[in-house]
C-alpha cells in the first residue's frame, strides 16, 4: 500500500519530508523503511536534486531526516546508482544527523524546542569521528575508489567532518576490521556474501 502510494505521490512525499519537524524521525523512519530499493533510490535522488537546487541541508532539509534514513546501512546497489555529487551530499547529510544526535545528548531527547533553539541560536558543534561512522557506509566502500573526486566535489559549506568521513572510508579494510579476529569481519564476510561480492583482503581500500 506505502509503496502504491509512494509511486503516486512521490513529488508530494519529498515535500512532506522536507517539512518534517524534530520529533517525527522516528515515525518517518518506519515508513521509509517499507519502501522498495528502487523506490528509495528514486527518493534520494529526486530529494537531493531539490536540496541541491534550493541550498537545503541538516535542519533546514527536514530536520535532519535525510541522514536519519542514512544510519541504516544501503546495499550497494543503492550506491552504483548515485552520481559522484549525490554521494557527496548524502555523505554530508549523515555527518549533521551525528552533529544534530550530538545534540540531543547535550539537551535531553525530550526537549526539542531546547534542541531546536540551540541549534539556530547557535549551529552545530564539531563531533569526533570513527570506524563505527565508516562502517555503515562500507557498503559505498565496496563499490567506490574515486575518493579524491569526490574531496575536491565538495562545496565550501560541506561539514569538515565530511572529507574526515571521506578519509576514513579511504583506509584499508585492515584498518577497519580487525581480520584476526573472526567476530569483527563476520559482518564484512556477510555483507559480501550477500552482495555477491569478493571478500576484500586486508590490505585492500
Amino acid at each position: 500500500f506505502l509503496n502504491n502510494w509512494f509511486d503516486k505521490n512521490t513529488d508530494h512525499y519529498v515535500e512532506e519530508i522536507i517539512k518534517s519537524q524534530l520529533g517525527t524521525h522516528l515515525d518517518q523512519h518506519s515508513l521509509y523503511k517499507m519502501l522498495t530499493l528502487d523506490r528509495k533510490i528514486k527518493f534520494f535522488k529526486k530529494i537531493t536534486a531539490v536540496c541541491i537546487s534550493r541550498n537545503l541541508r541538516g535542519f533546514t532539509a527536514g530536520s535532519f531526516m535525510l541522514g536519519r534514513f542514512l544510519c541504516q546501512k544501503h546495499p550497494v546497489d543503492f550506491w552504483k546508482r548515485m552520481e559522484i555529487h549525490e554521494i557527496g551530499f548524502l555523505l554530508n547529510e549523515s555527518i549533521l544527523f551525528e552533529k544534530y544526535l550530538q545534540v540531543i545528548n547535550d539537551v535531553g531527547e525530550r526537549k526539542l524546542n531546547r534542541a531546536r533553539k540551540r541549534i539556530l541560536d547557535y549551529g552545530l558543534d564539531k563531533i569526533h569521528l570513527n570506524i563505527a561512522n565508516a562502517k555503515i557506509f562500507v557498503t559505498l566502500k565496496l563499490i567506490f575508489s574515486n575518493w579524491e573526486e569526490l574531496i575536491k566535489s565538495l562545496p565550501e559549506f560541506y561539514a569538515d567532518e565530511t572529507e574526515e568521513l571521506i578519509t576514513l572510508l579511504k583506509k584499508p579494510y585492515g584498518e577497519i576490521y580487525d581480520y584476526n579476529l573472526q567476530w569483527s569481519i563476520n559482518e564484512l564476510v556477510e555483507i559480501c556474501e550477500e552482495e555477491g561480492l569478493e571478500m576484500p583482503s586486508a590490505q585492500d581500500s
